[in-house]
């Protein structure tokens, strides 16, 4: 004799906000135009914690079409995690098999939108946002100063250092400036038979001008 018992049942999804703190986080630089002087050769973007505390960026998701803001999660894990000050670059080279900082699409020389977004709940949370337009090759948009200034294109692109400002060569040959950053003495190069240009510190103040080269 076989019985059997039929019920009703009904299965709720209950979303709880994620409380973490993204205060700190910013897109601190986007390179989307390697030249021959790039290392390496592929797009990326730059993040910052300009906060206190250690952030894990598991799940939050990077795009580069607002369209599609979930476009892709970070994963997690201790590569994942970006300290005080600290500076971590995500690969925008379209090969995400080749680790957890390597995204799957790349940038637009020509400009495009990069963000940086995450669900709490049922909310997505637009954590930062930018509008980034042609860029240079080698160059960069850069926040200056480094971290919470706003963005500028640069002439130089600084992977995973402080941003330094290099703008207005009065050529159409870019330069290439190393060791980046640099305590005491730095060497510029570029293809122009003679260039001027200006130092400032990371705050944009002016230390020398019409240097010449």
């Amino acid at each position: 004799l076989t019985d059997t018992i039929r019920t009703d049942l009904a299965v709720v999804a209950v979303f709880e906000p994620d409380e973490r703190d993204f205060s700190g986080l910013r897109i601190n630089e986007v390179f989307s135009n390697p030249g021959r002087g790039s290392d390496p050769k592929s797009d990326w973007l730059e993040l910052i914690n300009i906060g206190k505390d250690t952030i894990n960026l598991g799940g939050v998701y990077v795009s580069d079409d607002r369209a599609r803001p979930m476009k892709y999660p970070l994963p997690s894990g201790v590569d994942m995690k970006i300290a005080p000050g600290e500076h971590k670059v995500l690969i925008a080279d379209s090969r995400p098999l080749r680790g957890s900082r390597h995204l799957p699409f790349s940038l637009s020389s020509e400009g495009e939108v990069a963000g940086l977004y995450y669900q709490s709940g049922l909310t997505l949370k637009v954590l930062d946002e930018i509008v980034v337009g042609p860029l240079p090759p080698d160059g960069s948009f850069s926040r200056i100063p480094d971290g919470d200034g706003p963005f500028t294109v640069t002439g130089v692109s600084t992977f995973g250092t402080p941003n330094i400002l290099v703008t207005g060569l009065r050529t159409e040959k870019m330069a290439s400036v190393y060791p980046n950053p640099a305590d005491r003495f730095f060497t510029v190069r570029t293809e122009a038979d003679v260039i001027s240009c200006d130092l400032l510190d990371l705050q944009g103040r002016v230390l020398m001008q019409g240097i010449a080269l």
